[in-house]
């Protein structure tokens, strides 16, 4: 969600009422730089499948998962996921331009750190409202995976029960292995990512997980042999 959501914030103008118009979802669609956007996020998509190579989802709830349109008779269409998952089906595709951004990596702040023995358990944390940063200790369920295992399943970090208002923009950065929030730096390899919601203009609670992937952070930490990771939520909006 992070390419995605966070141009749509950034572009966004705060002195208006909701961030209009790239900023909430009911008034992205009047900015011309919508439009650019989007294609850009089908553009990484394209390189995600056709360059990377890497596997797409294959859940068939997910891929059967429909919306409705109106076409341009102004008629409701129903279209599916899995519509919109082949380019050739949709009669375009990208130039192969060079990929430079690839190989740029981010480095560890501190390479090895283990920070855990100070930290709270997850369990004895959770749940709690995120309104300032909070750093808690997870356990790893193996640690040392070969490279033949990595390939095969990727580990992930995944936060359950997150409970937020759709009215509001939501945002908090996730880290690991960070003991110092004043460095929490989204350059760096100990950056997951974030959680990132769009206001959609209207108020409504809601509850949702977030997954973050991080088999390659904990190689390029040192941390591939720990027996746990310290994670750190950093609320910055919402």
């Amino acid at each position: 969600t992070e390419p995605h959501n966070n141009v749509h914030d950034w572009v966004g103008d705060l002195f208006q009422p909701n961030n209009e118009d790239m900023g909430v979802l009911y008034a992205a669609g009047r900015d011309p730089i919508f439009y650019a956007h989007h294609a850009n996020v089908d553009r990484m998509w394209y390189i995600y499948d056709n360059v990377l190579k890497r596997k797409n989802i294959e859940d068939p709830d997910w891929l059967n998962s429909s919306f409705i349109f109106f076409n341009e008779a102004a008629r409701p269409v129903r279209v599916t996921v899995k519509d919109s998952t082949n380019l050739a089906k949709l009669g375009y595709t990208y130039p192969d331009l060079p990929l430079s951004w690839l190989d740029c990596k981010p480095k560890a702040r501190r390479k090895g750190l283990n920070p855990t023995k100070s930290a709270p358990k997850a369990s004895e944390v959770m749940p709690m409202q995120l309104e300032k940063p909070i750093s808690f200790v997870v356990e790893r369920p193996k640690k040392s995976r070969s490279g033949q295992e990595k390939a095969e399943a990727e580990e992930v970090l995944k936060i359950k029960g997150i409970e937020f208002d759709k009215g509001e923009t939501v945002v908090f950065d996730v880290f690991v292995n960070e003991d110092d929030t004043s460095k929490c730096n989204p350059c760096k390899a100990e950056s997951l990512g974030s959680f990132h919601t769009l206001a959609h203009g209207h108020g409504k609670k809601s509850t949702t997980s977030r997954s973050f992937a991080i088999s390659e952070v904990l190689e390029e930490l040192g941390a591939d042999d720990f027996d746990s990771i310290l994670v750190t939520l950093v609320p910055r909006r919402g």
